[in-house]
């Protein structure tokens, strides 16, 4: 779980390369890099609809950022399946 505010906020450690499923509690935006951090709207990141799952590809091992839209949630992040 990645507690998200108005403030960027990235995971601790990088995901293993492989699929995700990703859902908020509270509307988000999302990115993946190797040291990502998010702008709500900027254009370069993945909108996320609170109690919403989608499903995000991570080809290399990579963090995860996100930030709110309007209120501070979470966003669970749910591996799919890890590639080797």
């Amino acid at each position: 779980m990645l507690a998200f505010t108005a403030s960027s906020a990235q995971t601790a450690a990088d995901l293993a390369a492989g699929v995700y499923f990703l859902c908020a509690t509270e509307d988000c935006f999302v990115t993946m890099s190797a040291n990502p951090a998010t702008a709500a709207a900027d254009g370069t990141s993945m909108f996320i609809p609170s109690k919403t799952i989608v499903s995000i590809s991570n080809p290399t091992a990579q963090r995860l950022a996100a930030i709110r839209e309007d209120t501070n949630g979470n966003l669970y992040i749910m591996p799919l399946k890890a590639t080797n």
